[in-house]
């Protein structure tokens, strides 16, 4: 009886260890972690560069006047006569109240450094006057109509664009081509051939120059016509691209 009782214990032990063994097996084993996918995709990133010329369709002329008197009342009289002769003579060149700006006044001592010590001796008043010609053929006259009215000091001229959105257009168009010439070289001598663009970025440095002139000669000398010959203006745009290499 006593045989039997042990033999039946050793069974059952045998068929938990069985069991137990199944069990294990029948569990999944821990899958690996699956290693980083990585982008092996080759690209060429490059700069182009491109510019273009357009003539200008504005002209910006700054002319002043200027007068010295012992009195500074009468500097200043004397320099309000000659501005409102010079806002007169634009008006009368056919310019518009929006195209003719006042923009700068001054009045301020001079001095006798002769002596021991600088000693007021009188008094400087200055007038600035800005006028916008949008008819380039008629700069040189409006200039002589400034020096006729009795401007006499601070004559410049600058030339420019009303709208600059469409040479910008075209520079940005040489831009590109020239970031694309340069890619296609690159992946030449990398032995690879040139894809499609996937990044395409405007760089910040737009540049657009306004072409300046003096015009201090023809101050100088009223009987003296004013010449001018207006330069191209340059208008750059500068891109990024990456391209795909294929």
């Amino acid at each position: 009886m006593k045989k039997n009782h042990i033999l039946a214990i050793a069974c059952a032990a045998v068929l938990l260890c069985a069991a137990a063994a199944v069990g294990f097996a029948a569990r999944p084993a821990p899958a690996l972690a699956a290693p980083l996918a990585t982008d092996t995709t080759a690209s060429v990133t490059v700069s182009g560069s491109g510019v273009t010329t357009v003539k200008p369709d504005k002209a910006v002329l700054s002319v002043g006047a200027a007068a010295t008197n012992k009195s500074a009342k009468e500097a200043q009289a004397a320099v309000n006569k000659i501005a409102e002769a010079m806002i007169k003579a634009a008006k009368d060149a056919g310019l518009k109240d929006a195209d003719i700006r006042t923009s700068g006044i001054s009045l301020y001592p001079t001095y006798d450094y002769s002596g021991s010590s600088s000693k007021i001796n009188g008094y400087q008043a200055n007038y600035t006057l800005t006028l916008i010609v949008y008819d380039i053929a008629k700069v040189g006259d409006v200039l002589d109509a400034q020096v006729n009215a009795g401007a006499n000091a601070n004559g410049s001229v600058s030339f420019g664009l009303k709208d600059d959105a469409a040479a910008y257009d075209e520079a940005l168009k040489a831009a590109v081509q020239n970031a694309k010439r340069k890619a296609g070289v690159l992946a030449t001598a990398a032995g690879k051939t040139l894809g499609d663009p996937v990044v395409v970025e405007e760089s910040a440095n737009y540049s657009y120059q306004p072409v300046p002139m003096r015009a201090e000669a023809a101050m100088m000398d009223k009987a003296a016509g004013t010449p001018v010959m207006a330069e191209g203006i340059d208008v750059s745009a500068s891109v990024s691209i990456t391209f795909a290499l294929k």
